[in-house]
């Protein structure tokens, strides 16, 4: 009986020959002239797998590097742009303000939205951070304790830097951010460029090895530090305000306001007991995390309101409210634009311009403490003249 092969067969035969003569060294196949028919279908399927693979390998590897070639024309045309938004600083001030966004009409974009591609995103963001540089006010992150961290504590530190950045990028009026006492080889540094993409490279972020008061002045830093006696009312774009970078578990108290002391720096704090309270039988505290203070600052940064500001930064479970307008001392109100009976918006600062206000100031302070005006007056922390006087 004579058995004849079939198609398949014959196109298997085919492939083989054709693999084994595509093979240089000739070894493909070697050694296979005693295999059954069964035996070279499985050969044959074996090195159809590994030629696809081989196949996919390269064309993944072709695709990375059109990424990578992207990806360097891209930073090229954004350090083009950097220099040609220099070039325009001084003659444009206004420079950073929003690109005009390209209406997208060709795609059926019937209501009037807009679409802004990556690139024009990207472009915004740099001129943006590029006048904060220039004009906006300095936040300084203190990352000089990082003894005083764990592993653990340091990485979580690192995550939260990475989120001051993305706040800041965001915002519609961005500071100016300095990380110091960042040396490349200590173990935050190291956390930093692993839990954070480009670190190295961060946009209007700079970073110094170098401790704080070896870039400021001494008399215009204001520490920030939640054990501080000062209410911090109004931001003062001629003072630099530092955030101490501590990440403490253990919850040590005290540890930014001794190292502001030793210093003999200004301090100051967020004005949560001035605007906020408690609600009735809850536990929360007032700790913040770096970033929470930062957004909280940003926020008041553009509205001008720590009413609008604090509930930012203070998340639900700390169940904290504000306290309603009316229990605020009428200096407080008038400096959030709220003006309370009596009070004429033209006059001066603390001017009385009928009855009425003496008689709202006395309930106001009756209510409170018969100190309350000497207190804010010595110890709050705003764009007056009356700087002289804040506590160390």
């Amino acid at each position: 009986m004579i058995f004849e092969e079939d198609d398949d067969d014959t196109k298997e035969v085919a492939q083989i020959e054709r693999i084994n003569a595509d093979d240089q060294e000739g070894e493909t196949l070697a050694g296979m002239e005693h295999l059954s028919k069964r035996q070279y279908r499985k050969r044959l399927r074996y090195l159809r797998i590994t030629e696809t693979r081989r196949l996919h390998r390269k064309e993944k590897k072709k695709e990375a590097q059109q990424r990578k070639k992207e990806r360097t024309k891209l930073e090229s045309e954004a350090k083009e742009l950097q220099g040609e938004a220099e070039d325009r600083t001084a003659n444009q001030p206004q420079e950073c303000a929003a690109l005009p966004a390209s209406t997208d009409t060709a795609a059926g974009n019937k209501e009037g939205h807009t679409h802004v591609s990556k690139l024009e995103r990207q472009k915004r963001i740099w001129r943006k951070l590029e006048k904060a540089k220039e004009k906006g006010l300095q936040v300084v992150l203190d990352l000089g304790f990082g003894e005083k961290m764990t592993q653990k504590e340091a990485s979580r530190l690192a995550g939260q830097v990475g989120r001051v950045h993305g706040a800041n990028k965001l915002s519609d009026r961005p500071f100016h951010v300095h990380l110091t006492s960042l040396a490349p080889d200590n173990m935050l540094y190291r956390e930093c460029v692993r839990r954070n993409d480009g670190f190295q490279h961060f946009i209007g972020v700079e970073q110094t090895s170098k401790h704080f008061l070896e870039v400021f002045d001494r008399e215009d830093v204001v520490y920030l530090s939640p054990d501080s006696s000062n209410d911090l009312l109004e931001l003062d774009n001629k003072k630099v305000y530092v955030i101490g970078g501590l990440v403490d578990e253990t919850v040590q108290k005290n540890v930014t306001i001794t190292q502001a002391r030793e210093k003999s720096l200004q301090t100051a704090k967020l004005p949560i007991d001035l605007f906020m309270k408690r609600e009735p039988g809850s536990k929360g505290n007032k700790i913040l995390t770096v970033n929470q203070v930062f957004e909280i600052l940003l926020k008041f940064y553009v509205t001008r309101d720590w009413r609008v500001a604090l509930p930012v930064g203070l998340p639900e479970r700390k169940s904290f409210v504000l306290k309603p307008d009316d229990t605020l001392p009428p200096d407080v109100l008038k400096q959030q634009g709220v003006f309370p009976p009596g009070y004429d918006k033209n006059s001066n600062w603390r001017e009385d311009t009928s009855d009425d206000s003496k008689e709202y100031t006395r309930r106001d302070t009756a209510k409170h403490s018969p100190d309350i005006s000497e207190r804010l007056n010595s110890i709050s922390i705003s764009t007056t003249k009356n700087n002289d006087d804040i506590a160390s």
